[in-house]
């Protein structure tokens, strides 16, 4: 979809870009799976943006939608890596956070997990690991001064 806009936008006639479109398919050059995939595994290993995020990105890209959700299932059930950029993530916004109290802040960090595509049960998760995370490096910090 993206080609087709672009050739478009080019002014290239709709046959011609078509026939050139049908071309770099059938050499392997278009290709939506690997293309997705791709995006899955860079999006899962970065942490900062969820799967429902990335397969709305996916189809606006023109990727089918069994397509992305496939990529994104793989991706994000296969990456240790992302989970631990997703903690790391939840607790740099979880620093930042505004909020009198610590429920304010803890909704704010929640709001901005859910709007960057996680799942509540992943976004509650990350949060829950990032807090423990903040109290052992407080508490090893404690620790460190009283020597």
């Amino acid at each position: 979809m993206e080609l087709r806009r672009s050739l478009a936008a080019k002014g290239v006639p709709e046959p011609a870009a078509e026939s050139a479109l049908e071309r770099a398919r059938r050499e392997g050059l278009v290709n939506d799976l690997r293309l997705a995939t791709a995006a899955a595994r860079l999006t899962a290993r970065s942490g900062k943006r969820g799967p429902r995020r990335l397969v709305a990105t996916l189809r606006q890209k023109g990727i089918s939608a069994e397509t992305a959700e496939a990529a994104a299932k793989e991706a994000f059930t296969a990456s240790e890596e992302g989970e631990a950029n997703l903690v790391r993530f939840a607790g740099r916004l979880l620093e930042k956070a505004r909020g009198e109290t610590r429920r304010e802040k803890r909704a704010r960090v929640v709001r901005s997990l859910l709007g960057r595509g996680f799942e509540l049960s992943e976004a509650m998760r990350a949060l829950r690991l990032a807090e423990n995370a903040l109290m052992a490096e407080n508490s090893a910090d404690d620790s460190d001064s009283d020597e």
